[in-house]
């Protein structure tokens, strides 16, 4: 399972060529949360890996899923796998993430530079359930960022997780 994801996670980062078109709430079940895409944005999903990419391909982001402590030694495998795909990464604060809460999810963000500091990667560490992480990798740069902020809050904001749904169902019935 854990190199079915890397692989994913590779081709999202070499490709950006997703299949899907459109506006959309995509569940990621393993990660018990909800990811929202932009419009325009192109979206593709295979064995729990979420993979979107901006219209002109100039950002790519990947979300997926680490059963277990927010430390695994599976983060360290996707690491290693991100790296092989776009180079050494440079972690800003020494690799130390700064706490980050998302609709009641806590975590961590990571900053960091591949590619001589022309590809920007970033990395979101949300524990989103009992025993259940979701990690985001960002792939950008300066000017695309800029671009996209918009897109961008609407991928942020539309982070929520699957129970906080399933209870305002029950609320309206």
């Amino acid at each position: 399972m854990k190199k079915t994801w890397v692989l994913f996670l590779a081709m999202a980062i070499v490709s950006f060529l997703p299949s899907l078109v459109a506006a959309a709430v995509v569940p990621l079940a393993d990660a018990q949360v909800e990811i929202t895409i932009p419009d325009g944005w192109t979206q593709d999903t295979k064995d729990n890996v979420v993979s979107i990419a901006a219209p002109d391909k100039t950002m790519s982001v990947a979300f997926f899923s680490i059963s277990g402590d927010s430390d695994s030694k599976a983060f360290d495998v996707v690491d290693k796998a991100v790296e092989k795909t776009v180079g050494a990464v440079k972690w800003e604060k020494d690799g130390k993430g700064v706490p980050e809460e998302i609709n009641g999810m806590k975590g961590e963000t990571y900053e960091g530079t591949a590619k001589d500091g022309k590809l920007q990667v970033e990395c979101i560490w949300l524990a989103t359930a009992p025993g259940k992480n979701l990690y985001i990798y960002w792939f950008d740069t300066v000017d695309s960022e800029k671009k996209y902020q918009k897109e961008i809050d609407v991928i942020v904001k539309g982070l929520k997780p699957l129970a906080a749904k399933e209870e305002k169902k029950e609320e309206k019935k």
